[in-house]
């Protein structure tokens, strides 16, 4: 629920930006919004269980072992998500699985080497200084951010 309450708000500020920008008609597009939340809430457990698993597997907080998680986390991680956020908030919006296929081959490089600005940073603190706890919530905060950047990407014509 979190990560979908947090896709939301990530969501919001980018209509807010596009509908400043003059590129959306109406201030918000609510079954987008509600799209969304579908999407981030599908997401959480996916965030859940690879940070657990990453845990497990590297315990020690080294340098080394946090560069470690964080090349996991972008080569592993970092695709299925983006996979994850256009496959099904493309199949929401009605659109065909090749549609879909076709906005990827254009959008994935861009979102990719925008998810490699915002986690590795992000997640050098999350691994290095976060109790494991709440790597969840910390990943769901900086996605905040990431989302604004995402929803933007993907509403970007």
């Amino acid at each position: 629920m979190t990560s979908g309450l947090l896709m939301v708000v990530g969501d919001l500020i980018s209509q807010e930006i596009e509908f400043r920008k003059g590129t959306l008609a109406e201030r918000y597009d609510w079954k987008r919004t509600g799209n969304m939340f579908i999407v981030g809430s599908a997401r959480g457990p996916l965030f859940h269980y690879f940070y657990g698993w990453l845990d497990k597997t590297i315990r020690i907080v080294t340098i080394r072992n946090v560069t470690k998680k964080i090349i996991l986390d972008q080569t592993i991680m970092s695709p299925i998500t983006i996979f994850a956020f256009f496959y099904p908030a493309g199949w929401l919006e009605g659109q065909s699985t090749k549609t879909i296929n076709d906005e990827l081959k254009e959008k994935f490089l861009k979102t990719y080497a925008m998810d490699w600005c915002v986690w590795p940073p992000a997640q050098f603190l999350n691994f290095f200084y976060i109790d494991p706890r709440f790597r969840v919530l910390y990943v769901n905060l900086v996605t905040i951010v990431y989302n604004i950047c995402l929803s933007y990407i993907k509403y970007d014509n």
